[in-house]
């Protein structure tokens, strides 16, 4: 999308056709394309050409035409069609405007001759507000069009609505016909059926309208801030969506016209996209090229990083409040008044009884529902001729349809707890007020003690003069800026909160009881994007010379940051503290923006450099602007692109920026820099003083920067000022960095000293310690040899004494996939659940991570005695309200490999700062913060968040360099049930084979963890065969990974056209084919086709394989380094690699080259053509991200199978087979989440990242104990053994397409042993209905039955415990899941259930027989009364025939018609 040559849109316009042609039609020629047949499928296709002000076009095309068309030399970029939003007058008073006009006259002929083009839902130009009264002649230089349609004339233009185009072909191709929409008033013109638009437009340039009002609301004088300027309307929006398609085609045809400013109250979803796959940045360059200002509404997303519209040539506005309130008040029976908000217009009479929802609730809705007052909730005779008092689910409810819901059940008014929005006018269909926490508390404390609480909403009132204003509005989207942080965003902040403007009177959805009105209030960035256009264009007509950059600089370097109580300005609805990310570099200040005195200017040319800062290459830059434009060597850093704000991400130590300012000044003057200094780091100005002489004189200065301190993961903020005694230039500062020039050297607290008082002297016990265990459970581990272990094991106090292994670490679309969106809106409070504390044992954490921002938070749980352990750069400051704990443990490790600095070559950091990346990674996937655009190098781009992301985290340290010390697990478990965790998760486990639960170190410590109510996940394993499945005591919830519905395809495009599937984490783009070559034809001297097949070290011969794509195979699944055969073959000179791996063909892996992965079908198709053709050739692409993909889930290829093994020699009796493993599987292929930056082995080339993609049971298991805290902050009084029955008896068995989950990469059927109970479902496991629960006892039971004896047990728990006599079998332990290993005859087994439930109810048995066996089940029917109630009942089976000493599998599922509670049965049937 760039510039042209072309002599006329003609030839525009059949250069587009050509280029299409080449896509849509056979391979053609060149003269082919030229042809009218090939022109002609072009054409069908189009939707719009940009050939006025740019060249480019919109077209239907596929995903493959669209991949072919982005090769196209002249093609910059090719990116799909999004939808945009709408982002939705004392307010000029408020600003000052009347100053400007009185001490600023210029003639009316000049300011009217500043055209503003409007993108927006169109304009309704019969009203008052869009009288030309007083204007001149429509300005000569106008190109544009009065383009008339359904309701609008040629008349409908003026001498203010000088121009109005509109755009539905975009909308239409996505969307379908616009008559297709139903109950949908709507124009094919510019009229606009919105309201929207119009008002938007009257707020830039309104005329002067007296008495106008929302049915008398704001009653006074209307007006626009520019009520000269001209308007020239673009219509791309249609029923609050505007597509990309329609909006370039407007952006390039205002640039065409010749428009001054162009106004945007609109933008994408969170996360913003990249500028070259935005159509907003793409569009507003090129107007920013033409001179033109481009002002952009920020988006109401109300969270950090969401702000929209960041491209720097955008002047990117957030919303604020101004001095006045619409007042709603409550008078009460008791005669107070409580104060609510509202845009109210009817007068209720008398007073009304009050009723809470939650006391009203309909048949079968939970009173926590009826809260909420939506649709259907409320029982009618409970409401009837009464005011509800309603509160809030998500800031996102629709609160017109709670008045219309109470309305429709005879209810008289509503008062509605809100306290994010209650500033915020809304209006209703009966008398309606919003309050907040001061008055809810007076509510509440006048119902309890009066019998019949009465009340009486007043109308709502007009307050002008309110304190504190500006205050930033709740809504408004906050940086910072997630494509370029060294740019702030938003730049500004404006008027945006209940803006009475112009309205169209058929856009009566906003409106009371739908009523047509004239004027209207609303609220959003969409408001306060107009003032903005509006101040720009009054610039404009006093500095008509002037570019963008010097008018958004004037803008921004004269804003203001405090309010009218002169404090910082703060962010609604409770006076937050805010920072440039909320608003910028401040408040307008229009009468300050017209003589800013510098100006802080940049040039197209700057903003290709920062492009080229960015990643842009030479050819993007060229085909962008029609010019050959070479990057500037050495790129110019983006904190040096000459803007009006200081931002830089990533400050590493000391830091110069430069800045040059241009003078509009009318005399010499000398300014004087004065600092801000942000927190930790000192600033410095050379040089101090500037003196100018003359207008137009530029002076460059540098800010030099120095850290003496770090920043602990947040931004830190100051500012520069210029100020010359007149004006003050103000630019904001914003930091964020991670290391400053002394890093800390924190010795780590010593443990308690242990005493061997007969096997050693005290002094020689004290030598050998390595841990004590002395919180949680008692025990110590210690240096000693095998022969003094034996002693030691001997002794009556001592429960058993192992040697401590070396454990493995088991290496955002999955929570989508899981419908974690669900859990949210129909479980409020999780989003509130802040209480839950995860512990996570593993490789400690990169506390910087966005990931980890605590933002919204409150206080750490008071339970909790958690310690932030300091050492190897990590302070006190590394915790916040999410990292509430962190400590580290290597004594164990140390004693067995020696101390950690002897490993060379290898980063680590003595404290709990992860640099691995494993232990970052599983806690962002629990408990991380909402993240946007994060990626892998641009694949998998979306949000980044954790399944508890309210969730508390306390980091538990013990792994190193890939392996965790027995010694250093036992001793974080002992801490972190001291510390208070509710949940534990241990993405590690032991090797092959799973030693016995008294000789594990996981078994006995999360044995502890269960006695004290923790519930323990634990990662499966990788070990790929079945009976290799860890962490199987029935106490641990064992987790499998499986996949979810996204893959990434690195497709091979061969020489003959044909495309082959691949897949890989490959980011980097292949320019051309190249040829291709097998690596048996490429052996080294002495090497075997064989082995050099599987391309390993100094097996390939360098000059046969330089500047070729060599084809590889894998020799063992598990042991080959994948990675390392493409660093043979780049070593060797080769460019790519394609690898024959059936098994993990579909599990991403990164390389140093490009490379892909294949499986059968595709070698078939390769082998087939390097079989015929002479000079095979090939192409490997990127990745690309799909989404959706069938059939999902599958159990990943690696993942650990049961059943569960318990080594026999040491347990006579194998009924630990009893307990069927693993219980459940969950996400564990391809996962995003967050890494170490200096955990780099993983990675691409070994760059830094903040995200990576993982595969492994690792990755499962966090999923897991994200559930469970969300289950946790449910039913926060539910112990360990309940939350894992309510994860395995909702889990589901079946894949999207219906069928059974098969097991990756061939689809093989599975079992139980697979996937235990099945794939996790997280928003059935809130409700399960059922639950199958056990104690500490019955666990002691099941021990008993598994051989321990009772002096183990009483060793164990510290009581006197007898084994119960007889021996209760494992497979009655009332565990979820029901196993037999032995099955010799008939046999009856026992399982007890608890109800958990609204009411009443049945539940009726239906059984999955086992193959061969027949099962029944007494009772058949479970009836329940009441919560809490248990009910026991009995399965017995019957074998027909032996099962060949295999497992068979069947399943027993209870079923209410609301619930379904499975439980998977197992058998090995040996005798019938």
């Amino acid at each position: 999308m760039g510039d042209h040559s072309h002599p006329n849109s003609e030839s525009v316009i059949r250069a587009n056709h050509e280029i299409l042609a080449s896509v849509t039609g056979r391979h053609a020629t060149h003269f082919e394309i030229k042809s009218i047949e090939f022109l002609s499928e072009a054409k069908a296709a189009t939707i719009h050409h940009y050939s006025k002000s740019f060249q480019g076009f919109s077209a239907m095309i596929t995903p493959e035409q669209a991949t072919q068309l982005a090769e196209h030399k002249s093609v910059v970029s090719v990116f799909e069609s999004k939808m945009n939003k709408l982002h939705t007058t004392h307010s000029w008073d408020f600003l000052g405007l009347d100053t400007i006009y009185r001490n600023h006259p210029i003639p009316l002929d000049t300011a009217s001759e500043v055209i503003v083009g409007v993108i927006d839902s169109g304009i309704w130009p019969e009203s008052e507000s869009f009288t030309d009264y007083g204007l001149g002649p429509v300005p000569k230089r106008f190109k544009g069009e009065c383009v008339t349609g359904d309701n609008f004339t040629l008349a409908n233009c003026n001498r203010k609505i000088i121009g109005a185009r509109f755009y539905s072909k975009g909308f239409e191709a996505e969307n379908g016909p616009l008559d297709g929409v139903v109950n949908k008033i709507f124009f094919r013109s510019p009229r606009d059926n919105d309201g929207h638009g119009t008002h938007t437009a009257s707020t830039i340039a309104g005329s002067i309208v007296a008495n106008a009002s929302l049915f008398g609301i704001a009653k006074g004088t209307a007006r626009g801030g520019a009520p000269s300027a001209r308007l020239s309307i673009y219509k791309a929006c249609w029923f609050d969506f505007c597509s990309d398609a329609d909006i370039l085609s407007a952006v390039d045809d205002a640039i065409h016209d010749g428009v001054d400013i162009l106004s945007l109250s609109l933008g994408p979803n969170p996360p913003q996209p990249i500028y070259f796959e935005d159509a907003v940045s793409l569009g507003t360059f090129h107007a920013f090229q033409k001179g033109i200002l481009v002002s952009a509404s920020a988006g109401n997303s109300v969270f950090p990083r969401t702000a929209c519209n960041v491209a720097p040539w955008i002047l990117t506005v957030a919303a604020s409040s101004i001095d006045r309130d619409f007042s709603s008040n409550i008078y009460l029976g008791n005669s107070k008044v409580l104060k609510g908000s509202s845009l109210n217009p009817i007068k209720m009479e008398h007073q009304y009884g009050l009723v809470y929802g939650s006391a009203s609730a309909a048949a079968g809705v939970s009173a926590v529902n009826a809260s909420f007052c939506k649709n259907n909730t409320l029982n009618p005779t409970l409401i009837k001729g009464k005011i509800v008092i309603c509160t809030i689910e998500n800031f996102s409810d629709n609160r017109q349809e709670k008045a219309i819901e109470i309305r429709k059940g005879g209810g008289v008014g509503m008062i509605l707890i809100d306290h994010n929005a209650k500033d915020v006018g809304f209006q209703f269909v009966i008398p309606s007020t919003l309050i907040g926490q001061d008055a809810v508390e007076e509510l509440q404390a006048y119902i309890k003690t009066d019998k019949n609480p009465t009340a009486r909403i007043y109308p709502t009132i007009t307050v002008v003069g309110t304190k504190p204003a500006p205050q930033m509005a709740a809504f408004s989207s906050m940086g910072p800026n997630i494509i370029t942080p060294d740019i702030i965003k938003a730049n500004i902040t404006a008027p945006g909160l209940n803006i009475l403007a112009a309205w169209s009177p058929v856009g009566t959805d906003a409106t009371v009881e739908q009523r047509p009105v004239n004027y209207n209030i609303i609220s959003g960035t969409s408001m306060s994007c107009p003032h903005i256009t509006a101040v720009a264009a009054i610039i404009k007509s006093h500095h008509p010379s002037w570019g963008p950059a010097a008018i958004m600089s004037s803008i921004m370097t004269t804003a203001t940051v405090t309010d009218n109580t002169h404090h910082l300005i703060r962010r609604e609805p409770n006076g937050t503290q805010t920072t440039p990310f909320d608003y910028g570099s401040g408040h307008v200040n229009p009468v300050a923006s017209l003589n800013p005195g510098l100006v802080y200017e940049f040039n197209s040319q700057d903003v290709l450099n920062f492009l080229c800062s960015n990643g842009a290459s030479p050819a993007q830059l060229k085909n962008l602007t029609g010019d050959l434009t070479q990057c500037q060597k050495p790129l110019t850093a983006s904190y040096n692109f000459n803007y009006p704000s200081i931002g830089v991400s990533n400050l590493n130590g000391s830091l110069s920026v430069y800045r040059t300012v241009t003078y509009y000044g009318g005399e010499p003057t000398v300014y004087s820099a004065s600092i801000e200094n942000p927190s930790g780091v000192k600033v410095t100005v050379t040089p101090a003083e500037l003196k100018f002489y003359k207008t137009g004189e530029k002076i460059t200065f540098r800010i030099d920067f120095f850290p003496f301190k770090k920043s602990n993961g947040n931004f830190v903020f100051g500012s520069l000022t210029w100020n010359n005694g007149k004006q003050r230039v103000r630019s904001p500062i914003v930091f964020f960095f991670l290391f400053y020039s002394k890093w800390n050297n924190i010795q780590a607290k010593k443990g308690f000293l242990c005493k061997f008082f007969t096997l050693f002297s005290l002094s020689e016990a004290k030598g050998v310690a390595v841990y004590h265990y002395s919180k949680s459970f008692q025990g110590f581990s210690a240096m000693i040899t095998p022969e003094q272990a034996k002693q030691l094991a001997e002794y009556n106090s001592v429960v058993s004494v192992f040697e401590s292994k070396m454990n493995k670490l088991y290496t955002t679309h999955s929570w989508d996939f899981l419908g974690l969106e669900t859990a949210y809106e129909n479980h409020a409070a999780l989003d509130i659940a802040s209480d839950v504390i995860v512990g996570v044992i593993d490789s400690g954490i990169w506390p910087e991570s966005e990931s980890f921002n605590d933002y919204g938070l409150g206080p750490v749980p008071e339970k909790f005695k958690g310690e932030c352990v300091t050492g190897d750069n990590f302070t006190l400051a590394n915790c916040n309200k999410k990292i509430i704990g962190a400590r580290y443990y290597s004594k164990g490790f140390e004693a067995e490999n020696g101390p950690l600095k002897s490993i060379a070559n290898r980063i680590f950091f003595r404290s709990a700062r992860d640099s691995g990346g494993h232990g970052t990674h599983t806690a962002s996937t629990i408990a991380g913060s909402i993240v946007g655009n994060a990626s892998l190098l641009g694949i998998a781009k979306g949000t980044a968040r954790g399944g508890a992301p309210s969730a508390r985290l306390s980091i538990y340290k013990v792994c190193w360099l890939g392996f965790c010390s027995d010694a250093d697990i036992l001793s974080a478990m002992d801490d972190a049930i001291h510390d208070g965790v509710d949940i534990l998760s241990l993405s590690l486990g032991p090797g092959l084979s799973q030693p016995i639960y008294f000789e594990d170190a996981i078994s006995i410590g999360s044995f502890h963890a269960f006695q004290n109510g923790v519930f323990v996940s634990a990662a499966a394993g990788n070990s790929f065969f079945p009976g290799t499945a860890c962490n199987v005591a029935p106490w641990i919830m064992t987790v499998a990974a499986s996949t979810i519905d996204r893959e990434f395809s690195s497709i091979i495009y061969l020489g003959n056209s044909k495309i082959l599937k691949g897949s890989s984490l490959n980011p980097t783009r292949m320019n051309q084919s190249y040829d291709l070559i097998y690596g048996s034809a490429a052996a080294a001297t002495g090497v075997s086709p064989i082995n050099a097949s599987f391309c390993k070290n100094n097996t390939l011969d360098p000059t046969l394989i330089k500047g070729k794509i060599v084809i590889c195979t894998i020799e063992d699944f598990l042991s080959d380094d994948r990675r390392e055969k493409a660093l043979t073959i780049r070593q060797g000179g080769g460019v790519g690699m394609i690898l024959n791996d059936h098994n993990a063909k579909d599990f991403g892996f990164q390389f140093a080259i490009p490379t892909t992965l294949i499986g059968q079908d595709a070698l078939e198709e390769l082998q087939a053509y390097t079989s015929t053709e002479k000079n095979p050739k090939a192409r490997i692409y990127p990745t690309i991200t799909v989404v959706g993909t069938k059939p999902a889930p599958e159990v990943a290829i690696f993942s650990s199978m049961g059943p569960n093994i318990i080594t026999p020699d040491i347990i006579k009796a194998m009924c630990s087979h009893a307990i069927m493993k693993p219980d459940i599987t969950a996400p564990g292929v391809n996962i995003l989440a967050a890494w170490s930056p200096v955990g780099t082995l993983a990675t691409v080339e070994e760059r830094a990242l903040n995200y990576n993609i993982l595969s492994g049971t690792s990755m499962s298991c966090p999923h897991i104990t994200a559930v469970a805290a969300n289950i946790k902050s449910h039913h926060p009084h539910w112990g360990p053994a309940a939350i894992k029955s309510a994860i395995m008896t909702t889990a589901t068995v079946m894949d999207n397409t219906h069928h059974l989950i098969g097991r990756d990469p061939k689809g093989t059927p599975t079992t139980p042993f697979d996937y235990g109970s099945g794939h996790v479902n997280p928003v059935a496991s809130l409700n399960p209905g059922l639950v199958y629960e056990f104690n500490s006892q019955d666990v002691l039971n099941f021990l008993c039955s598994n051989g321990a004896s009772s002096a183990q047990l009483r060793n164990l728990t510290g009581n006197l415990t007898q084994c119960q006599k007889p021996v209760t079998a494992s497979y009655n332990f009332n565990y979820p899941s029901i196993g037999v290993s032995n099955l010799n005859g008939s046999l009856s087994v026992y399982r007890t259930v608890t109800y958990y439930g609204g009411e009443p109810t049945v539940y009726y048995a239906s059984v999955e027989n086992p193959s061969g066996v027949k099962v029944t089940v007494t009772p058949a029917e479970l009836k329940f009364w009441k919560i809490g109630e248990k009910k026991s009942f009995r399965i017995d089976f019957f074998p027909l025939r032996n099962s060949n000493g295999k497992f068979v599998f069947g399943a027993l599922v209870w079923n209410n018609g609301t619930q379904r509670v499975r439980s998977p049965i197992a058998l090995n049937v040996l005798s019938t």
